[in-house]
Formats: structure tokens, C-alpha cells, sequence
């Protein structure tokens, strides 16, 4: 098993590679990370932050029935903060 710190050394000696282009690993984050669970602004701060991709919270009311993003309106608005962004 890995450890935290194992982990995080490996992470840190890779950011040197990436940066000169040698490396293709791909940073993702959850928006619940950024504070912005289920909103479609967490796209723009994924960008700003400097993340390759982000991980989108289903999310539902608090004893609610249905998912947020049921809303077709709401996926939509996703697809084109996404496109804008450049952050699937």
C-alpha cells in the first residue's frame, strides 16, 4: 500500500516533467473541492486553478426526490461553461 507521503513525493517530482512537456499526467478535481458542489461556476475556477478536468457532483435537495442535474436546462448549461473553459 501507498502512503500519503510516498504519494505526494511522486506527485511533487512529477510537476518538473509536466511543466517541461515531458509528462502527460492529467490533474482532475471534484468541485466540492472548490467549494462549488453542483454549480457550473466551479468550471471556471477548475480553469483558473490550472486543472485538466473536473468531477461533477450529482447532488440532490436535501430531502429531495430528484437529482439536480435531472435539469435539462442545468446539463446545458454545463456543456457550454465546459466548451467555453476547455475543461471536460
Amino acid at each position: 500500500m501507498i502512503t500519503r507521503r510516498s504519494f505526494l513525493a511522486a506527485a511533487a517530482a512529477a510537476v518538473p516533467l509536466r511543466a517541461a512537456g515531458g509528462f502527460s499526467l492529467k490533474i482532475g478535481v471534484m468541485d466540492g473541492v472548490l467549494r462549488l458542489s453542483s454549480k457550473p461556476e466551479a468550471i471556471a475556477l477548475a480553469k483558473k486553478v490550472g486543472v485538466d478536468g473536473l468531477q461533477v457532483t450529482l447532488g440532490g435537495e436535501p430531502g429531495g426526490d430528484h437529482l439536480l442535474l435531472a435539469d435539462p436546462d442545468l446539463q446545458a448549461h454545463y456543456r457550454e461553461e465546459s466548451k467555453r473553459h476547455g475543461i471536460p
